[in-house]
């Protein structure tokens, strides 16, 4: 499932790594923005989580060929 998800986490950690370097520039509004993104970002990874959960593992398998 990590794999299906792999593009999203990777997007998640390069806005988190922003916003810190935002808010540590001083740049509260900017990080406000990014937080926003980093916050819908998240949400559809949790999202995209449960349904990975609900289907069956062959079903899955049959997908990533």
């Amino acid at each position: 499932m990590e794999q299906d998800l792999a593009g999203v986490n990777r997007i998640i950690r390069i806005l988190d790594e922003e916003l810190t370097e935002l808010q540590t520039a001083g740049l509260y509004r900017e990080a406000e923005k990014t937080r926003a993104r980093l916050e819908t970002y998240l949400d559809m990874r949790d999202r995209e989580r449960q349904i990975l959960e609900g289907f069956p593992d062959n079903v899955r398998r049959y997908e990533g060929q």
